[in-house]
């Protein structure tokens, strides 16, 4: 190029147009220091020198190189950006639609509460937290994993350039026995012992055992002398009460002490007051009702 006198800014904005329409550029390192890498622009900014007007004398050599981009220029800052990944295809753009699609995982890193993995086919980071490795949420699960493990996993989430994956979501999930048996709130279910705590028992829901819900002391019995959890052993059969269940939040509570007092006001309404009071027997009351029902019977005749 021929020497010339310009403002100093106008003179990059010129040179770096010409570098963006180029894919063979290389600057003289009268004026520049350049350093041109595969993947990694450097920006170029002309050395600040006092002289309001100087001349510059600027040669365009010929060499390999990824073309680039100007996205910004700030005449007021006197800063131009320049990039070389806004000329690449973003990765982003291609997943953004795989949102409940399984897909393959290279386990980079586990940590004490998740996985972080990237996606074999793009290479995109992502994070599995413990708790969706299985519904069962036990952070034990971290120990099946290690680096470099390939797994298939899902992506329930892309947001602001995250990934969020599960691997749960690829079962069947448990709570969907509620639905499954039209089971609702306010509902008596037989459940079976599966573990004595000092502090409650757990109890499973479904045959497959894997909707277990923990009783607490207080809802084992209505009697707090029947509410031992040491009174309770492991595999017998236990009715308890649905009296919370929210689904959407995986909360459920059952209880052993609600179903009792739903039974025995079950109880006083078929057959009166005395079938709950202290000392009242099944075959006592039963005896009682029939009785009543001959006697009702003998009086229409």
């Amino acid at each position: 190029m021929d020497e010339f006198k310009t403002n100093k800014l106008e003179i990059s904005i010129k040179i770096l147009k010409k570098l963006e329409n180029l894919s063979l550029t290389k600057l003289s390192k009268n004026i520049f220091s350049v350093s041109l890498v595969l993947l990694k622009i450097i920006a170029i900014v002309i050395t600040i020198i006092k002289e309001e007007r100087l001349k510059i004398k600027l040669k365009l050599f010929l060499v390999k190189t990824p073309i680039i981009k100007i996205v910004n220029i700030d005449k007021d800052a006197k800063r131009i950006s320049l990039s070389y990944k806004a000329t690449l295809d973003n990765p982003w753009n291609k997943i953004k639609d795989q949102v409940g699609k399984e897909v393959k995982i290279k386990i980079n890193n586990v940590t004490d509460k998740a996985i972080f993995g990237e996606l074999t086919d793009s290479g995109l980071m992502g994070m599995c937290h413990y708790k969706e490795l299985s519904f069962s949420e036990n952070i034990d699960e971290l120990k099946k994993y290690k680096k470099n493990d390939i797994m298939n996993i899902k992506i329930i989430e892309i947001k602001d350039d995250k990934i969020r994956f599960s691997k749960r979501a690829l079962e069947k999930d448990p709570l969907d026995w509620f639905k499954d048996n039209k089971k609702k709130i306010g509902d008596i279910i037989t459940t079976r012992i599966h573990e004595v705590l000092k502090t409650g028992v757990k109890v499973a829901i479904d045959k497959e055992k894997k909707l277990i819900i923990t009783i607490k002391k207080a809802d084992l019995a209505k009697e707090s002398a029947d509410a031992r959890p040491e009174v309770f052993s492991s595999g017998n059969a236990l009715d308890a009460k649905i009296t919370e269940l929210n689904l959407e939040r995986r909360v459920i509570k059952l209880s052993v002490k609600a179903a009792q007092i739903d039974e025995e006001k079950s109880l006083i309404a078929k057959f009166g007051e005395g079938a709950t009071k202290s000392g009242a027997t099944l075959k006592g009351i039963f005896e009682k009702a029939i009785g009543g029902k001959k006697k009702k019977k003998k009086e229409e005749k």
